[in-house]
C-alpha cells in the first residue's frame, strides 16, 4: 500500500499545485491509481463532491489511511498548505517503501536457500534407507520450523503488542540492541518525529500540538519517551530542545538548539529528518546485507549437525553394504 499512497499523494499534490480543483484532481488520481485504491478514491471523490473536505472524506476509510496521514491532511486543509503537505507525505511513503523493499529483497534469496536446504538435507539418509519417505518429509518440516516458528513468533509479538504501555517499551528497547537493525530503527524513529514536526509546522499547526503529535508518530516507544519532554517544554513556553533526553542520535539536540537560537527551527528540523532518513536507509542496507549471511551460517550449522547426528547410521549402512 505504501507505493499506492506515494503515487496518490504525489499526483494529487501536483494537480492541486497546478490550480486544478480538488474534485477534478481526485477524479484524475482515481483513474491513474492501482485497482487496489481505485474504489476507495472514487468514494472519496464522491464524498468531496457532496461538499465535504478531503480530510472528512478520507477519514471515512480508516483502514486505507493512517491516523498520521489524516492528521497532517486535516491540519493542512485548515492552514491552506495542502499541496505541499501531500508532497511531503508522498516522499515519506516512498521512503518507507524503499526500506521495506530492501529488507524483503535481502530475505528472498536466503528463504529460497532455506527451503532447498530443508529438502536436500534428508536426501542422503533417504537414499541410504536410514529414513523412510515420510521420515524425510518430517525432517524437512522440522528444519523449516526451526527457522520459521521463531520468526513468526517474533512477528506476532511485535505486530499484536499494543503500541503503548510497558510491553511495547520492552520490545522496542530490545529491538534497539539488535546489531545494525537497532541503529536503523533509532534513525527511523527520529526521522519520523522530525518529518511529522516539519509537516505539521508547514501546515500551520501550533507548536504545542505539533510537538505532541510528533511524539505520538514516533515509531519506537523508547525514542518517543526521550523526545516526549519537548511537548512538555512547548506547553511551558520553553525551548523544545530542553525537554529532550540523551541518547537520541548523534548531534540531534545540538542541531535542534542551533535552529531555535537562529530562528530557523523549521529548516533545521527538515534537515534532521533528511539526515536521519539517510542514516536509517544506510543501516537497513547493512542489516539486509548481513542478515542473509547469518541465515546461511545457521543453515550450514544445521546441515553439519544433521550429518554428525546421523553419521553412525550412515556408517553402519555403508558397512552392511560392503559385506
Amino acid at each position: 500500500m505504501a507505493k499506492n499512497h506515494s503515487i496518490f499523494y504525489y499526483n494529487l499534490s501536483t494537480m492541486l499545485d497546478s490550480g486544478i480543483p480538488v474534485v477534478r484532481s481526485l477524479e484524475i488520481a482515481s483513474q491513474s491509481s492501482h485497482s487496489e485504491m481505485k474504489k476507495t478514491l472514487s468514494k472519496i471523490e464522491e464524498t468531496v463532491r457532496q461538499g465535504n473536505t478531503l480530510y472528512e472524506a478520507m477519514a471515512m476509510h480508516p483502514k486505507a489511511f493512517s491516523h498520521f496521514d489524516l492528521a497532517a491532511i486535516n491540519a493542512a486543509e485548515r492552514a491552506g498548505g495542502l499541496a505541499e503537505v501531500l508532497k511531503i507525505l508522498a516522499d515519506w511513503h516512498e521512503f518507507a517503501k524503499k526500506i521495506k523493499n530492501r529488507i524483503l529483497s535481502g530475505l528472498l534469496f536466503p528463504a529460497a536457500i532455506l527451503v532447498i536446504a530443508a529438502i536436500v538435507a534428508p536426501l542422503p539418509f533417504l537414499i541410504l534407507r536410514s529414513y523412510t519417505f515420510s521420515e524425510a518429509i518430517g525432517e524437512s518440516i522440522r528444519i523449516l520450523s526451526i527457522f520459521t516458528v521463531p520468526a513468526l513468533l517474533i512477528y506476532a509479538i511485535v505486530k499484536f503488542t499494543p503500541k503503548t504501555g510497558f510491553p511495547r517499551y520492552i520490545i522496542d528497547l530490545m529491538s534497539l540492541r539488535i546489531p545494525f537493525l537497532g541503529k536503523a530503527l533509532r534513525y527511523l524513529a527520529v526521522s519520523r518525529y522530525c518529518s511529522t514536526f516539519y509537516i505539521l509546522t508547514k501546515a500551520g499547526v501550533p507548536v504545542i500540538e505539533t510537538a505532541a503529535a510528533a511524539t505520538d508518530a514516533c515509531t519506537n516507544a523508547v525514542i518517543a519517551d526521550r523526545l516526549r519532554g519537548g511537548a512538555v517544554c512547548a506547553r511551558k513556553g520553553q525551548p523544545i530542545s530542553e525537554g529532550f533526553k540523551e541518547p537520541i542520535t548523534e548531534g540531534f539536540i545540538d542541531l535542534w538548539k542551533v535552529g531555535e537560537e537562529s530562528g530557523q527551527t523549521e529548516q533545521v528540523v527538515k534537515k534532521l529528518a533528511d539526515l536521519n532518513a539517510e542514516s536509517a536507509l544506510f543501516k537497513f542496507e547493512q542489516f539486509s546485507y548481513w542478515l542473509p549471511r547469518f541465515i546461511y551460517a545457521l543453515i550450514c550449522l544445521m546441515v553439519i549437525y544433521l550429518i554428525f547426528r546421523n553419521y553412525s547410521s550412515i556408517y553402519g549402512n555403508l558397512l552392511n553394504q560392503s559385506y
